[in-house]
């Protein structure tokens, strides 16, 4: 049992990452030629809006899914009745992001702001109902489907994207292929799930998931909060464009993150919590993922750091100005924060929801007054440290937490954080320095930053394979689909 799960668990995280890696690039691709089309104030207005739309519509939001996925062995008794209160809490959704657009124009007198939430409005039902047969196919752990229809709705969004850039739509190029995509998706994996719902909406049900999704609602919260509240906070103390340098930088900042962990808590948790309540196992599968993560997570954002000067100031030299800057801020506190998703599953999974809520509580106020602080002493540059700062502090905090009632605090950020991140420290300061001495021999500097770049991660995994080998043990066996959920 313990080796076909973890063959399942090995084999999703492959086949999500390979997804992932492939579109990831499709969507850095994407980026640069946005960027190339489109204003800052462009983005700035796409940002706002798209927070907006999430915050207003969150406190209508089921997370459904996650109910779902604990009821598994009772699918097809409960998927009817999730159907018809997704969607019916999608069209609630729909009408606080429009009541939100009808005073849009007081946040930073954004005349295109209106449009954009009509927009996201439409949106919001189609995307709803996607969470019953996409929480059908996680819980048979289909993590195969899942990879192809993600790979499906990026490309999709993407090329409509460019289309519509190079059409001249401008900001709503970056939102109007979410409705568009969004009814392809829910289609496919219509589908995929074999999910035909019925008429007949089951009102004597709902009470039940109602008070299910209720753990799980605040969850949806929180995720959405962190997602958002830092654009809305920028936008009353910025202007439109410090807004958009900011949206654009931290898109590109999360691509080595999504690259190399974008799907880790949607593998973790369904496989922890079909572990039941053996408590101890669920850690121990938990803790060694915690361990090989940071393998992956530091040299990509490390690499990342080093590349993105010298590839923004290439392709848009007027242009763009303080994103590089983000971008490299952001890869600090990236190459850290994925860790934390793996213990906020096994908390989920574990039914700890009470002290999920109130760290959550303490991260969230953290995080509000650090952008908040940055913001205004050091602008957007300031707000990016404040966001990299939390990632750097809470993350952290959290893994230990989650692990508190298995393994000490002093191994948890020892071996999890403090082992990968003084490696990767000190190999940015080399390849930095080696950077700069190439330019001492007649290199120009992109050259020489690109070669740098390029090395860093190579000389990480060189280094870890000396001083670090059982976490490249760690990561060969999930390529082999070999983990058998014991620590190390």
């Amino acid at each position: 049992m313990t080796d076909s799960l973890g063959k399942t668990t090995s084999r999703g995280a492959v086949a999500l990452a390979s997804q992932v890696i492939s579109t990831r690039l499709i969507v850095f691709a994407t980026q640069l030629v946005l960027a190339y089309e489109l204003s800052e104030e462009d983005f700035g207005s796409a940002g706002i809006a798209q927070a907006i739309a999430g915050v207003a519509s969150v406190f209508v939001t089921l997370n459904i899914e996650s109910v779902l996925i604990k009821r598994k062995k009772h699918l097809n008794l409960w998927a009817p009745p999730a159907f018809w209160m997704t969607f019916c809490v999608g069209l609630l959704g729909s009408l606080c992001v429009l009541l939100t657009g009808l005073f849009s124009n007081q946040v930073q007198d954004n005349k295109c702001l209106s449009l954009l939430l009509l927009i996201l409005a439409i949106s919001m039902p189609i995307r709803t109902i996607a969470a019953v047969p996409n929480a059908i196919i996680t819980a048979n752990l289909r993590f195969n489907a899942l990879a192809i229809v993600g790979a499906l709705s990026i490309v999709a969004t993407s090329g409509l994207s460019i289309c519509f850039a190079v059409l001249g739509f401008g900001a709503a190029s970056l939102v109007l292929p979410i409705p568009i995509v969004a009814l392809l998706n829910i289609v496919i994996l219509f589908w995929l799930s074999d999910f035909r719902p019925t008429f007949f909406m089951h009102l004597t049900r709902w009470r039940y998931l109602i008070q299910d999704t209720g753990r799980f609602w605040g969850v949806q919260v929180i995720w959405t909060l962190f997602g958002q509240i830092d654009y809305i906070l920028l936008a009353f103390f910025l202007s439109k464009k410090d807004v958009g340098e900011y949206f654009f930088a931290y898109m590109m900042a999360t691509q080595a993150v999504r690259i190399t962990s974008g799907n880790l808590y949607f593998v973790m948790f369904p496989v922890l919590t079909s572990m039941g309540s053996d408590y101890a196992r669920q850690a121990q599968a938990a803790i060694r993922t915690c361990r090989t993560i940071p393998i992956l997570l530091v040299p990509a954002c490390l690499a990342q750091a080093i590349f993105c000067y010298p590839l923004i100031d290439f392709l848009y030299p007027n242009k763009w100005e303080t994103a590089a800057t983000i971008v490299c801020i952001l890869s600090a506190g990236l190459s850290v924060y994925p860790v934390s998703f793996i213990g906020e599953a096994l908390m989920h999974a574990q039914g700890r929801f009470r002290e999920y809520y109130i760290l959550m509580a303490f991260s969230l106020t953290l995080f509000v007054l650090c952008v908040t602080i940055g913001a205004n002493f050091l602008g957007v540059t300031g707000a990016a440290l404040g966001v990299s700062t939390h990632f750097l502090l809470v993350s952290p905090f959290v893994t230990v937490m989650a692990f508190k009632n298995q393994y000490d605090a002093l191994t948890v950020l020892v071996e999890v954080y403090g082992k990968p991140l003084a490696i990767g420290l000190v190999i940015y300061f080399v390849c930095v320095g080696l950077g700069r001495l190439a330019e001492q021999f007649g290199l120009d500097k992109f050259t020489s930053s690109v070669l740098a770049g390029a090395f860093s991660p190579v000389l990480f995994l060189v280094v870890a394979v000396k001083l670090l080998p059982k976490r490249i043990e760690g990561l060969i066996d999930v390529w082999r689909g070999k983990i058998n959920g014991k620590a190390y």
